[in-house]
């Protein structure tokens, strides 16, 4: 797979979201994409057309949030090269990151049109994979983008079939549904070599690259759930637990897992509304004579200190359950992030008045091979 060395050109606009879906959410989103994928691939109607030998005529398809074109020319063949399209095959005209208008483009390099004709001799199918969420966002119409593809193409003169992705889910690169349905699996994922365009067009030497952070294949499902292990998650007598962790670090889902089951009233900003609300709410539980679990992301002494003050004027001892998924893990479980509260993520310490800090690790649970086999792959996070 082929992308920039400083980052590409694209319609998307991601950064700016304030979603804080869960892991456990995404999974099931991925799920059920999944599922109808499959349903879709399966159906003789919806199936793609495969010619024995070349593509008769240029077309597009739509297969759920995948848009597909095969231009006329396109042959078959098991020998794919794969490149991306914005900051690889093209770039702005206006010399700005963002294209200005849907014109704004141009071959990012007089030797791409040659490269790409040798491949295809070579016996090749050239095929361009990109992600265009401002589609499903209505930022960006489908004609649109349709008319430019083609100019594209046209641009090249030559039989390319262009892979779409226009919303979340199996087929949003580096998730591997595109790949998939091309060949019925992306990049590291299937380990394809990486060239960014200045080596693979010019002959650059190659750059340096480090893998994520975060790695999923490597996450262990069978590793301790808590740290120190002997410790208990819950107690007979009463007490508020305070979590501590980003957003998509599985804070949600293990309180309502292991400790709201034992009786503990359940504090949520996302429910509640405000700090304010939360507190209260605390307060209320702790008169009725119930322990409290805090599910909020408390990345700071600050935002955690109201919870032990309440505890302590209560009278009962307030523990603090540090989620530890890294900063990575946790946009790979969340992949809409706020930067804020990395700079605001301060480690709990005892002195703050704690009675015990947990560990609390990241062990995923799967409920099926498809749902394992989607979280392994490396995404956008």
């Amino acid at each position: 797979m082929k992308r920039g060395r400083g980052g590409g050109v694209d319609y998307d606009d991601d950064d700016d979201e304030d979603d804080e879906t869960s892991a456990e959410e995404k999974l099931k989103q991925l799920q059920a994409l999944a599922h109808k994928a499959c349903d879709k691939l399966d159906s003789p109607s919806d199936k793609a057309t495969v010619p024995s030998s070349t593509c008769s005529q240029s077309h597009w398809q739509q297969i759920g949030s995948l848009l597909l074109f095969t231009a006329a020319g396109v042959p078959d063949s098991s020998k794919i090269a794969g490149f991306d399209i914005d900051g690889c095959i093209i770039t702005t005209k206006s010399g700005k990151v963002f294209p200005t208008s849907p014109d704004d483009w141009r071959i990012l390099f007089p030797e791409i049109q040659p490269r790409l004709a040798s491949l295809l001799k070579k016996g090749y199918k050239v095929v361009f994979f990109t992600n265009q969420m401002g589609i499903s966002r209505g930022k960006l119409r489908p004609e649109v983008f349709k008319s430019k593809v083609e100019d594209i193409l046209q641009t090249l003169q030559l039989p390319v079939q262009v892979f779409a992705s226009t919303a979340p889910g199996i087929y949003r690169k580096p998730v591997i549904g595109m790949w998939e349905h091309l060949c019925e699996k992306f990049a590291i994922n299937i380990g394809l070599q990486f060239h960014t365009p200045e080596e693979y067009f010019l002959g650059w030497k190659p750059a340096q690259f480090s893998l994520p952070e975060f790695d999923p294949r490597k996450l262990d499902s069978k590793g301790h759930l808590y740290d120190p292990p002997d410790a208990s998650l819950t107690s007979t007598k009463q007490e508020v637990i305070v979590a501590v962790g980003f957003p998509g670090s599985g804070k949600s889902t293990f309180f309502q897992t292991h400790i709201i089951p034992q009786g503990y009233a359940y504090v949520n900003r996302d429910i509640l509304g405000s700090w304010q609300q939360c507190v209260s709410a605390c307060e209320r539980a702790l008169k009725e004579g119930r322990s409290v679990a805090v599910d909020n992301t408390n990345p700071d002494p600050e935002s955690r200190k109201r919870y032990i003050d309440v505890s302590q004027s209560a009278g009962v001892p307030c523990r603090c359950f540090n989620f530890t998924a890294s900063l990575g893990q946790a946009k790979h479980n969340n992949r809409v992030f706020r930067s804020s509260l990395q700079k605001k993520f301060v480690e709990p310490s005892l002195s703050e008045g704690f009675s015990e800090i947990l560990q609390i690790n990241f062990v995923p649970s799967f409920s099926e091979k498809r749902s394992e086999f989607l979280f392994r792959q490396f995404s956008e996070g």
